[in-house]
């Protein structure tokens, strides 16, 4: 159960920092859109945040194995395949629903931009806030080391 909480805690402060910067960055850009593109510009940074919540929740549950499971390097890789997927596949869809309801390119554009650069800023911050997180053990699966079997 400690992992769990630690995992959930580490979940949450990495989401807290990247979905803030993402929101800085929107607000930030939202002065240099024009106002009718602003909607979009907004539903595209939600969306992308949406997706890449799922895939950060993807790679803690990858990061749960054992560091020295067999598995452990291919779990973490096919839980950011699968956060990329389905970002591609969120994506895909948006646009061609925004095109179906006869949106025109612009606001395809306004969209596609802000969808491509929330997303990139929240995958760049949570993998650099998980690389520290593993770098300095926190989010192994090993917990706290116990003193009964720890080395002198």
């Amino acid at each position: 159960m400690p992992l769990r909480v630690e995992r959930q805690g580490l979940g949450l402060r990495i989401a807290t920092i990247a979905a803030g910067l993402v929101l800085v960055a929107a607000g930030l850009a939202l002065g240099f859109v024009p106002a009718g593109s602003r909607g979009v510009v907004l539903c595209g940074a939600g969306l992308a945040l949406g997706c890449s919540l799922v895939g950060l929740i993807l790679q803690l549950r990858a990061v749960a194995t054992p560091p020295g499971h067999p598995l452990s390097g291919t779990r973490l890789i096919l839980a950011m395949s699968g956060g990329l997927l389905v970002a591609m596949a969120v994506v895909a869809i948006s646009l061609l629903a925004l095109s179906a309801a006869g949106m025109k390119f612009e606001f395809l554009a306004a969209f596609g931009l802000a969808y491509a650069g929330a997303a990139l800023l929240f995958q760049w911050t949570s993998t650099v806030c998980l690389a520290r997180a593993l770098r300095q053990g926190t989010a192994t699966a090993a917990g706290p080391s116990d003193s009964r079997t720890a080395k002198p």
